[in-house]
């Protein structure tokens, strides 16, 4: 994917902000870094919603609602680091 923006990250999925549609149901990796740290994790689309419908099709931006469904050990402790600690434990398997 191309033209993507992180908006907000949970411990349990992620919204983001991307160019194209994507379908709900739809899995794939992301890569990038919390903090100083690497992160990949496999996420799956939950719930996509245009940001501006009038839009024409070919130029909609887009809020996509993730779900991670897989995470390293690595990746967790990122994300357990990143996060404030209000979000409690991490357990994505």
């Amino acid at each position: 994917m191309t033209g993507v923006e992180v908006l907000d990250v949970s411990a349990t999925g992620m919204l983001l902000a991307c160019d194209c549609a994507l379908d709900v149901g739809h899995r794939t990796q992301v890569r990038m870094v919390l903090g100083r740290d690497p992160f990949a994790a496999w996420i799956e689309v939950k719930r996509v919603a245009a940001i501006d419908p009038a839009s024409p099709r070919g130029s909609r931006r887009c809020l996509v609602g993730a779900a991670f469904t897989s995470l390293d050990e690595q990746s967790a402790r990122a994300l357990h680091a990143f996060l404030p600690r209000t979000h409690g434990d991490i357990g994505v398997g």
